[in-house]
């Protein structure tokens, strides 16, 4: 390890709970858990009660511990004192492109020709999110296209959805393609169940419709939409969803649009990586460079 550039200066950053077996292993000076899941929440061939230990072994010891949403900010600090809270982010640069280069981004094939107002939804297919009100804006507003990019994960059955003419599954977009979809779409989605799977997610998702400045309707989950209600669409019940999809899809508000896009600058990852910084500076497990 020493060999490969392993040292007394090396901080050693884990996401994985099944790392913790190794990092004795590894010379280092400061170990740091970056928590961005529920890992044991996974479906497959693993055994949560494991999971949840290897994460208690791997966070406990650590110099710093940080989670991207309450739900495991609320279980690690109970283990490691240290634990932040800060929640995930966008790339800026390229979302933000949906607003400055808008003129230039052309209309993907596959989108020509869809019903307006087209409600888009991007990310993983994933058992925490809401698909009755999916299915409900699609029964309601015929004359409208619900556009989904993103992967169905293993264990979650859409075959009711697909009955409905008007839902696309369109599945993976690579990123830097995504703004030219993006501009296409009247409003965006976030729509999770509430339930403890949504305490623990902070959706890449969210912080990317910010940064495109477009319409954004959400459900309650998960709690840190909250702080950006005032240009943030948040249904309480699956009728005042429907209602606030209709009024997102006629927004004329072009200071909304820069807030958004305010908000999602202040979210970017240059700005989470600064605050990631600025914790562990203060902390001593990162020092300032001879040169500085």
């Amino acid at each position: 390890m020493r060999e490969h550039g392993f040292g007394d200066e090396t901080v050693l950053w884990c996401y994985s709970p099944s790392s913790c077996d190794i990092v004795e292993q590894v010379p280092h000076s400061a170990l740091v858990y970056d928590c961005v899941d529920r890992h044991s929440a996974y479906k497959g061939h693993i055994t949560p009660e494991v999971v949840d230990g290897m994460e208690r072994d791997l966070a406990k010891p650590a110099d710093q511990v940080f989670a991207t949403a309450v739900g495991l900010a609320e279980t690690l600090e109970k283990i490691n004192p240290t634990t932040k809270m800060l929640p995930n982010g966008a790339a800026y640069e390229i979302f933000s492109r949906v607003q400055t280069e808008k003129d230039a981004l052309s209309c993907p094939e596959d989108m020509k020709g869809l019903g307006h107002p087209v409600y888009g939804f991007v990310g993983m297919l994933q058992e925490c999110i809401d698909y009755a009100l999916i299915e409900k804006l699609a029964k309601e507003r015929p004359d409208a296209t619900i556009f989904l990019i993103g992967r169905t994960l293993p264990g979650v059955d859409l075959s009711h959805l697909k009955q409905y003419k008007n839902i696309v599954f369109h599945g993976l977009v690579p990123q830097p393609e995504l703004p030219a979809y993006l501009a296409q779409m009247d409003v965006c989605l976030n729509v999770f169940r509430a339930g403890a799977l949504s305490k623990d997610v902070s959706p890449l998702k969210f912080y990317e419709y910010l940064a495109t400045g477009k319409p954004v309707v959400s459900t309650r989950e998960p709690l840190q939409v909250e702080d950006f209600r005032d240009v943030v669409y948040i249904a309480h019940d699956a009728d005042e969803f429907l209602a606030l999809c209709d009024e997102a899809a006629c927004e004329n508000a072009p200071e909304k649009v820069e807030k958004r896009l305010a908000y999602g600058e202040q979210c970017s990852w240059t700005e989470r990586v600064r605050q990631m910084e600025d914790v562990l500076y203060k902390k001593g497990v990162l020092h300032e460079s001879p040169e500085k």
